[in-house]
């Protein structure tokens, strides 16, 4: 992989991280898989082809092996923006693959794998921005694995944020 920095901390940088939670004696529950090129509005990594597709493949077990090192029990993975020049369908054909990859690792280490809808006013080309969508992609990322390890991450303030009524 050609790439100039991957998203895969040195050993000694999670072993440290360890510590830190251990010494603070918080429980990870969830971690986000690398999520693009941040800051700037979540943009995701894993629908757009090429290096951020590549970075995201890269940091999935590391993430995982952590995840499971402190006993996390959730990875998020965020979308990915619609990129100018590429076809959406060519995106979400990728989306879906590294899913089922993260899903399979996710189901390693007895973790759930959680999709995120954004807002759209924050993240306007971000193309899960309603429960529905989110909820279309886990059921997608069920079938193709046939894990049922996929769940849909239920995040009130982009819910707000497109305009969903939330309600008991």
């Amino acid at each position: 992989m050609a790439l100039d920095r991957l998203p895969t901390p040195e050993q000694s940088e999670l072993d440290a991280l360890k510590r830190a939670l251990e010494d603070a004696g918080v429980q990870l529950t969830g971690l986000n898989f690398y999520a693009g090129q941040l800051p700037g509005p979540d943009r995701g990594a894993l629908s757009i082809p090429g290096e951020e597709s590549e970075r995201f493949r890269a940091n999935i077990d590391v993430a995982a092996d952590f995840a499971h090192s402190v006993g996390a029990t959730a990875l998020n993975a965020l979308y990915g923006n619609r990129v100018e020049g590429v076809d959406p369908a060519q995106q979400d054909a990728l989306a879906l693959e590294n899913l089922v990859l993260a899903a399979r690792a996710a189901d390693r280490i007895g973790a759930v794998l959680l999709i995120e809808a954004l807002n759209k006013p924050e993240s306007p080309l971000y193309p899960l921005v309603s429960a529905p969508a989110a909820v279309e992609v886990v059921d997608k990322v069920n079938a193709a694995s046939g894990l049922g390890n996929a769940r849909f991450l239920m995040d009130l303030y982009h819910l707000s944020m497109n305009g969903e009524e939330l309600r008991p």
